[in-house]
Formats: C-alpha cells, structure tokens, sequence
C-alpha cells in the first residue's frame, strides 16, 4: 500500500508540472534561420523591468562578438514577456534563459525597431567554455514540444531535434542557412 502511494504521489507530481508547460512547435535550425532577422554569438548583459499599462517586460542587454548570420549591432537588447517588477514576478515557462555573464547563441528577431527572441527557449543555445570546440546545449524545460504530421494535423513530438553539439557545429550550420527576415 505504501508503494502505491508513492507512485500515486510521483505520478501527481508529474502532472502537476506538466501542466505548467508552454506548448509549441518543434522548430529546427532551418525554421529558426527563416523566422529570424540575425544569429549571434553574445555575452549576457544586464536586464531591466519595463512596465507598460498593459504589460510587464524584461529588456536584456545582449554584448554581440561574432554576428553569425544576418546584421545585428554590437549592442541590442532582447525584449521578454515578464520578469520581476516591485514585489510581483511573472513568469513564462518555456521563453529563453538569459542570465547575465552567460554566452549564447541567439536567433533573434527584429519587429518595429525591437529585437525579440525567434522561438523563445528554442531559440537559445548556451555556450559552456571557450572556443570553438565550447559545448551547446538548449534549455528546453518547460516546454511540451509539438510536431506538424504529413496530414498537417499537429502531434506531440516523437523524437527530439537533432542538436550540434559544438560551438563550431552550430556556428558551421547556420552560416549555411538562409536567413529570412531583414
């Protein structure tokens, strides 16, 4: 009885954070390049709340080394839904983690003069080490992916996306890429 209880437990546990998960499409390299304006490589700046009457956001400063694909400025800030403004804080699961001090590889996207991530967290790789053999990784919890079938009906993802696993990897890849947004 004991045991059924802790699967019953865990079980609950899985649900309930499940259920906090943004769904969206799977989206590979080729999609991210034709949904965005540019592909850098940059160093996590500073990020600050901004309110608007409608909306709580967090701009995030964004110091470009190396523009990989596209045009981008040495310096840009990345728009997100939420953040932390006085006392409240909210939250949108699956939107991209950037941490200030951190190197990514962002594919953003230029809309009315602001820059915003192409397909939140998928949107992020977060480079560990230096160099061109650093390792990349996206951080892809909180997001329940989906694929589009043949029929064009959309299903829960089957297998996860192919990912480069060097900096050099995914820097070869997108220079390869046509980009699709001005």
């Amino acid at each position: 009885m004991r045991w059924l209880r802790a699967v019953v437990l865990c079980l609950g546990l899985t649900l309930a954070h499940t259920a906090s998960a943004t769904s969206m499409v799977a989206v590979g390299l080729e999609e991210l390049a034709a949904d965005s304006t540019a592909v850098v490589y940059a160093r996590v700046g500073t990020a600050d709340p901004v309110l608007t009457p409608s909306r709580a956001y967090t701009d995030t400063r964004l110091h470009v080394e190396t523009v990989l694909a596209g045009q981008a400025p040495a310096l840009l800030n990345v728009r997100q839904v939420g953040g932390a403004h006085g006392d409240h804080t909210i939250v949108v699961p699956g939107d991209g983690r950037l941490t200030p001090g951190d190197h990514v590889v962002a594919f953003l996207r230029k809309v009315d003069g602001r820059w915003y991530l192409t397909a939140m967290a998928q949107s992020v790789w977060h480079v560990e080490g230096t160099g061109r053999l650093a390792r990349v990784h996206r951080e892809l919890e909180g997001i329940a992916l989906f694929e589009r079938s043949t029929d064009g009906t959309v299903q829960e993802a089957t297998e996860s996306l192919p990912e480069p696993g060097t900096f050099e990897e995914l820097a070869e890849a997108v220079r390869h890429l046509p980009m699709g947004q001005p």
